[in-house]
C-alpha cells in the first residue's frame, strides 16, 4: 500500500514538472500573442485569453478524469466565495498586464507583476492568515528595495502609467494568489 502512495506522489511530482514546463512556455509566448493580436482592443485579447485556457483547461481535466459534477458541486459550496473573487480577479490580472506590455515592454511589465510576492506578503501580514516569519518580512524590505533598485523609478525614466498600472497588476496576482491559497486550505480541510 505504501508503495502505491510512493508512486501516485511520484507520478504526480512529474507530472507537475512538465505541467510548469509547459506553462513557462506559453507565458513566454505572451508577447506573440498581443502581438498578433495588436489591432484589437486588450479586452477582446484578454477575453481571447481566457476562452483558450478555459477550452485547453476543460480537455486537460476531461483527459484525467477530474471533471465530474460531484467534483464541480463539492468545489462550489465550499468555495462559492473564493472561486468569485478568483474570477473577478483573474481577468482583472491578465488585463493590466496585457495593457503594460502595450504601452510599455514586455520585460517591464512582467518584471512588476511579478512583484505580486510583495504584496502577497503584505495581505497575509494584514489578514493573518498564515504566521509569517521575521524571515519573510526581511525578504519583504530586501524585495522593495531590489525593485526601486532594478526599475530606478528615481531618475524618472519610466512612465507613470507604466508604473502604476504595472504595482496594480502585482498586487492583483498577489490577491489572486492568496484567494487560491484559502482555496486550497479549504480543500484540504475537507479531505481530512
Amino acid at each position: 500500500m505504501n508503495l502505491m502512495v510512493l508512486k501516485q506522489e511520484n507520478e504526480n511530482l512529474i507530472l507537475s514538472k512538465i505541467s510548469m514546463f509547459i506553462s513557462g512556455i506559453c507565458m513566454g509566448n505572451v508577447g506573440i500573442f498581443i502581438t498578433l493580436l495588436s489591432n484589437y482592443p486588450i479586452y477582446t485579447i484578454v477575453l481571447l485569453r481566457g476562452i483558450f485556457g478555459s477550452i485547453f483547461l476543460t480537455i486537460y481535466m476531461g483527459i484525467t478524469k477530474s471533471l465530474s459534477k460531484d467534483f464541480l458541486k463539492m468545489s462550489f459550496k465550499s468555495n462559492w466565495k473564493y472561486l468569485i473573487l478568483l474570477g473577478i480577479s483573474n481577468p482583472i490580472v491578465i488585463f493590466l498586464y496585457f495593457l503594460n506590455i502595450v504601452i510599455s515592454n514586455y520585460s517591464i511589465a512582467a518584471f512588476l507583476l511579478y512583484t505580486s510576492g510583495i504584496f502577497l506578503l503584505l495581505i497575509l501580514i494584514l489578514t493573518r492568515k498564515e504566521k509569517v516569519s521575521i524571515v519573510n518580512i526581511l525578504s519583504f524590505f530586501l524585495a522593495v528595495t531590489g525593485v526601486a533598485i532594478i526599475m530606478e523609478f528615481w531618475r524618472g525614466n519610466l512612465i507613470l502609467p507604466c508604473i502604476t498600472i504595472g504595482i496594480f497588476s502585482g498586487l492583483s496576482l498577489g490577491l489572486m494568489i492568496f484567494i487560491k491559497k484559502q482555496i486550497y486550505k479549504n480543500r484540504s480541510k475537507n479531505n481530512l
